[in-house]
């Protein structure tokens, strides 16, 4: 005999299976989120836009500098240090200020890339001040050869000093 209050009693022949419930869901509200944002295809204010393109003009001053300095020999070359972190800085403001005057094209990815340069001279900079020593005694045994040979054999001992550099440096490690 089977209970009637069953619930898992099979429906009684012909009878229609009873309707399934439906979930219970919370109205949708459309909300925007954050700040209200002008229409996509509304021009830019052009202030905007002009103080957007003089942070991304900063930057490029900054970058050329950089790169002049990096180049450039010790001790000049450790200003690249300092100029690199303000490069930095201004790319990171130049990036900002193209993103809130809403500018289309290449310059965000432009700006993008010429960030990541920025890092790497950053690197590359730093590089330059931890070997220090090694880097001016290559510019000096450079500047005194007269030879290719000569020149050679400055670069050679500036390879086996890095070299030990770089393996009394792995050696420091815990």
């Amino acid at each position: 005999m089977t209970d009637p209050q069953d619930p898992y009693r099979p429906p009684p022949p012909g009878a229609t299976p009873p309707a399934r419930p439906t979930p219970h869901r919370a109205p949708v509200v459309e909300r925007p989120a954050g700040p209200p944002t002008p229409e996509p295809d509304a021009e830019p204010d052009p202030e905007v836009v002009r103080a957007s393109l003089r942070a991304v003009f900063r930057f490029g001053l900054w970058m050329v500098l950089t790169v002049l300095l990096v180049g450039a020999p010790l001790p000049w070359g450790a200003l690249a240090v300092v100029t690199t972190v303000v490069a930095a800085v201004m790319g990171v403001r130049a990036l900002v200020a193209h993103r809130r005057a809403r500018l289309r094209g290449g310059l965000g990815v432009a700006l993008a890339v010429g960030l990541g340069l920025t890092g790497f001279l950053g690197m590359e900079s730093a590089g330059r001040l931890l070997t220090w020593e090694i880097q001016t005694t290559l510019q000096e045994c450079q500047a005194g050869a007269i030879t290719v040979q000569a020149a050679d054999a400055c670069q050679s001992a500036y390879e086996s000093s890095l070299e030990g550099f770089l393996t009394d440096l792995g050696d420091a490690r815990p």
